[in-house]
């Protein structure tokens, strides 16, 4: 019953999703959106080089906690093209580590289309060798994924599904509702202040949590059973798995973004008996682009 009630929220945030998108008047158009293809009078997207560099508090994957919450750093290069090609390479940092800080190494490439004026289209394969255990995700290395969107004036749904193999493999889908609140040119022409909100639900199988629980043992207590959560715990089947919250500001001026954001994630399906930290999870990013 837990499992159908799980799904039914699923099913009505998708729907709420795709209701939202065709639901909009052809008149209520932004500006800023993007323009139909066969009637745009907007210039075509520049060229653009990103060098980024995050951090937060505790790095959550796919909805999933770590045992110990840890504070990371995570540089990223990018490139995106004109014709919706982008690619990017990163890695992540763990302080806390003070033999190996350096975790894991990645890349990814992706193509995106825009089409109707409002509707984008977008898959995406990415790429990581990791040094340790300590992401829950790190058994899946390869992961490869389409997603679409329909942006408006009133609220954004998208959806995703992805596709993660390596020693494990597990499929994920994500249903997301969001809102921007824009402001432009508050101190000078060339700045602008945006408020992200947004909620988001996920679903799929968790191969890779029961792998992470596997090689870091005796690090997570069960509320419950009130001992140590060992991998059998964990039901790998398909479930609605986290439902997250996510609030943040971001302000750019010139070429230069800072950004800031906070998330609340609820745990759901069996990792609700998981005795780990329920505290918001923040990251910081700096980013120039030229």
């Amino acid at each position: 019953m837990k499992f159908l009630k799980h799904c039914v929220a699923l099913f009505l945030l998708f729907g709420l999703s795709h209701f939202a998108a065709f639901c909009q008047e052809p008149s209520n158009k932004n500006a800023n959106d993007s323009t139909d293809i066969e009637q745009s009078d907007e210039p075509e997207k520049a060229n653009n080089f990103t060098i980024a560099v995050t951090g937060g508090n505790s790095l959550v994957q796919k909805g999933k906690r770590p045992a110990t919450p840890e504070a990371y750093a995570n540089p990223l290069f990018s490139y995106s093209h004109s014709s919706g090609i982008s690619a990017s390479v990163g890695a992540m940092y763990m302080p806390s580590d003070k033999k190996r800080p350096l975790d894991d190494v990645t890349f990814n490439a992706g193509y995106s289309k825009t089409l109707f004026e409002h509707w984008t289209l977008g898959a995406g394969y990415a790429w990581g060798h990791y040094f340790s255990s300590k992401q829950v995700a790190s058994t899946e290395a390869n992961s490869v994924s389409l997603s679409t969107g329909w942006s408006n004036n009133i609220i954004t749904p998208s959806v995703s599904a992805g596709y993660a193999f390596g020693q494990t493999s597990d499929l994920t889908y994500t249903g997301s509702l969001s809102h921007d609140f824009s402001f432009d040119g508050l101190f000078t022409d060339e700045d602008n202040l945006t408020f992200p909100v947004s909620l988001t639900a996920m679903a799929g199988t968790t191969n890779f949590y029961s792998e992470y629980i596997k090689q870091n043992p005796n690090k997570i207590q069960s509320k419950k059973k009130k001992k140590a959560v060992t991998a059998q715990d964990i039901n790998t089947g398909f479930a609605l798995t986290a439902v997250t919250f996510n609030l943040g500001v971001s302000y750019t001026i010139s070429k230069f973004t800072l950004s800031t954001d906070m998330s609340y994630i609820l745990m759901t399906n069996d990792s609700s008996d998981l005795n780990l930290s329920n505290a918001p999870t923040f990251t910081f990013t700096l980013a120039y682009a030229f």
